[in-house]
């Protein structure tokens, strides 16, 4: 920054030829420059006096506004007409004909540069405003001006709210790392808030306890527990099974050299010839399988065993993926109990695949939450409770009326002065001053105000003053008819 730099300009330092109250207009050179008090100002005292600036003013009724026409001065209020009067800038806001104020953008124009006059893609991020590191430019307000919006917070998201963008956490049934990494709370998502269950599959309990969809529509499959899990699998080995469930018992796998003697565990088989034979059935886990032909006790072996409990067990590492069965589109692979792939059913709409420690579960984003199979993701209404908000994560739509104190309030967007009262009242007393009652106004708070219905005698807002309970309002001439309405502000110094 140049060291001879003494200040912005907007604000000059004038010393009057009058008084003026805060809010206004001075002409700081006649026919040439109008600016705005800032403070209230006592003839032939040095006050600050805005130069450039968006300020409501009082504008003559009868001509409307429109925006970005120009405004000028007469010595009393703002007007249309440029004849004897000073320009004093731009309507920043159209108004109405009747209106009896107006937002002027004060000496737009005047030497300074537009937003016409910038060309598109000359204003560089070396141009800019410093910006806090973590803050995102936002438009705020009515006048959609670009305000810096805090999102560095841990963990935070930007939310619309309809009006605005806020920087909130997830919460509730959910929570979000700054990594990215969606976490579902433990319990969450009851049966009860599933979606809907695909057709052919069941609702089985999964590691620490959690319901899962099972993909139970294979053809021919059956379900098995593994001790661990339950999994649909193919009966195979000795033995298939079909989907009307007729077992089928392999082909000569059971030979009649292999019986014996007709003893405790041992049947009788009609063999050829339709002769009645011994057939042993008490071999530990064998079973009886027919051949087309015949019915014989096997072992269940190769790719899988049977215990005398009726328990089937798969081999480790028995089943390559070139046996596998086809795999339903939506379904992916897993690892489930003991290493073991299986089929896990991943296509149900807006469902995501989440582990809990142990396996894989495909569940829909529930509770306070819930994801489209775009990846969008919505908070419910009504869903985000207090105990639930992180620290300065609340925009101004949540925050309740008379909860927020100065010391709340970031350095940067401190105020020096709050509006503490504002209202209207009709004159009374047929004199050129009123006295209102504003109980609990002080006489070090600022005052500003307007005629809001003019008066039948021509008259026009000389001086407003708050002294302890009271504004004072002096007309440059008595209103006899007492049809004068009077709107005032009084601002207080935030301590």
């Amino acid at each position: 920054m140049a060291t001879n730099r003494y200040k912005s300009g907007e604000v000059w330092d004038y010393t009057t030829g009058a008084t003026f109250s805060s809010g206004d207009a001075v002409e700081v050179k006649a026919d040439e420059l109008v600016g705005i008090a800032l403070d209230d100002i006592a003839n032939g005292s040095v006050g600050p006096v805005a130069t450039v600036g968006v300020f409501s003013v009082t504008k003559a009724a009868g001509t409307a506004w429109t925006i970005g026409m120009d405004i000028y001065f007469d010595g009393t209020e703002f007007v249309t007409i440029a004849t004897s009067n000073t320009w004093a800038g731009k309507a920043f806001l159209a108004a109405a004909s009747g209106a009896v104020a107006g937002y002027l953008d004060l000496n737009k124009g005047a030497g300074l540069v537009s937003t016409g006059d910038i060309a598109d893609e000359s204003v560089t991020t070396a141009k800019m405003a410093d910006l806090a590191r973590g803050s995102l430019l936002s438009g705020q307000g009515v006048t959609n001006h670009p305000t810096a919006l805090a999102a560095e917070g841990d963990g935070e998201i930007l939310v619309g709210d309809g009006t605005d963008v806020a920087a909130v956490a997830v919460s509730g049934d959910v929570t979000l790392a700054n990594t990215g990494a969606v976490t579902i709370a433990a319990e969450a998502v009851t049966l009860a808030k599933t979606a809907d269950l695909a057709q052919g599959s069941l609702i089985s309990g999964q590691g620490s306890d959690r319901p899962g969809a099972l993909d139970a529509k294979t053809d021919a499959q059956i379900l098995i527990g593994d001790g661990t899990d339950v999994v649909s699998v193919a009966v195979s080995g000795d033995a298939t099974l079909a989907n009307t469930g007729a077992l089928t018992i392999a082909a000569a796998a059971v030979e009649a050299t292999m019986l014996a003697d007709l003893a405790q565990g041992s049947l009788l088989s009609g063999q050829a010839s339709n002769r009645p034979t011994a057939l042993d059935a008490k071999t530990d886990a064998q079973i009886l399988i027919g051949d087309g032909t015949d019915v014989v006790s096997v072992a269940v072996s190769g790719d899988a065993t049977i215990a005398n409990t009726g328990a089937v067990t798969i081999a480790a590492a028995a089943v390559e993926n070139s046996m596998l069965a086809n795999l339903a589109q939506g379904s992916l692979l897993s690892g489930q109990g003991s290493n073991r792939p299986g089929a896990i059913d991943a296509k149900t709409d807006a469902q995501i695949l989440v582990g809990d420690g142990t396996d894989v579960n495909s569940v829909a984003v529930s509770g306070d939450v819930t994801i489209a199979n775009t990846g969008a993701v919505t908070i419910a209404a009504l869903a985000v409770e207090t105990g639930m908000i992180a620290a300065d994560a609340v925009d101004a739509t949540k925050i309740a009326d008379d909860a927020v104190s100065a010391e709340h309030l970031d350095d940067g967007i401190l105020p020096s002065h709050v509006v503490k009262y504002a209202g209207e009242w009709t004159w009374a007393g047929s004199g050129t001053g009123h006295a209102e009652t504003v109980t609990g106004a002080l006489a070090t708070d600022i005052v500003v105000g307007s005629i809001q219905t003019v008066p039948s005698q021509a008259g026009y807002l000389v001086s407003l003053a708050v002294t302890d309970n009271t504004v004072t309002a002096t007309l440059s001439a008595a209103n006899s008819s007492n049809d004068a309405v009077i709107s005032y502000v009084v601002y207080r110094a935030v301590v």
